[in-house]
């Protein structure tokens, strides 16, 4: 378990979350919940405008990077979760896609004359 999987975990026991064991689809169902509202900040307020109006409160620039920067961590939060309820480790994963991403990366340069 990677170290943001583990403070993940230490929080969910120290606070007695309701979902301290969520099961798998639980987690999946908020990772997904999480990562709509990365995409509420992202695309329907834009991103990088000096001012966006965003729920009833006029908002600058630092303002919406503020929210962004939250729900990433909420999201981010939430895939640890994921990961931790079906047994993967998000290191190993991510180390396994880039070993992947390079393989092809050397097999389609390998085809360009």
């Amino acid at each position: 378990m990677n170290e943001g999987q583990a403070k993940v975990e230490l929080l969910r026991k120290d606070i007695r979350d309701v979902f301290a064991t969520p099961t798998p689809v639980d987690s999946l169902i908020f990772l997904m919940t999480e990562l709509g509202e990365v995409a509420d900040v992202m695309t329907r307020f834009g991103y990088g405008g000096l001012v966006r109006y965003l729920r009833g409160t006029i908002i600058d620039e630092r303002g919406l990077r503020q929210r962004l920067v939250m729900e990433l961590g909420d999201t981010y939060m939430m895939l640890c979760t994921l990961a931790s309820s079906v047994g993967v480790d998000l290191d190993i994963a991510l180390e396994s896609t880039i070993q992947k991403l390079q393989q092809r990366t050397v097999a389609a340069r390998k085809k360009v004359p």
